[in-house]
């Protein structure tokens, strides 16, 4: 028995095991640092200029436009039950009602709109320094970061 779990706690180890990778980041450029669905463990952010920066982080895999994305204008169709009447008077003079009910289908057009991504995580790093964050972070699609100066990004990640 003892034997079985030394066994898979090696095989967990193995399926757990961490990478890490290091980004250069230019000032006001977008940088891809994960390109795909990861769960990040521990992220240390450098800044290598003479002045506080801040490094926002973006749970996107987009290398332009990181902190934006545009919906482009689509057509929405709905559909309701309404009744329709119809009035009229005959040849005899009297006024005549008709009420029917149907589903009706309406055209609904949505304008294009430029939406903001949110920031997974904003970080201020001090002058010529880090900032190391260790925690567990989730990724839906990658993670991307944006600075208003230049630096490093270096991310422990596993799958």
């Amino acid at each position: 028995m003892k034997k079985l779990l030394i066994a898979l706690g090696l095989l967990s180890g193995v399926a757990y095991s961490q990478n890490t990778t290091v980004v250069t980041v230019s000032s006001n450029v977008a940088a891809v640092v994960l390109d795909s669905k990861y769960t990040v463990t521990e992220l240390k952010v450098i800044n290598s200029e003479s002045s506080v920066k801040t490094f926002n982080f973006y749970d996107t895999a987009a290398a332009t436009n990181v902190d934006v994305w545009i919906t482009p204008a689509w057509t929405e169709y709905i559909r309701y039950t309404t009744n329709m009447t119809s009035v009229f008077t005959n040849q005899t003079g009297v006024v005549v009602t008709n009420t029917f009910s149907g589903v009706y289908t309406a055209a609904v057009s949505h304008s294009a709109s430029t939406n903001t991504y949110p920031t997974l995580l904003s970080v201020a790093v001090p002058a010529s320094g880090s900032v190391t964050i260790s925690r567990t972070i989730p990724l839906g699609f990658g993670l991307s970061v944006k600075a208003n100066g230049a630096g490093a990004v270096q991310c422990t990640y596993q799958r």
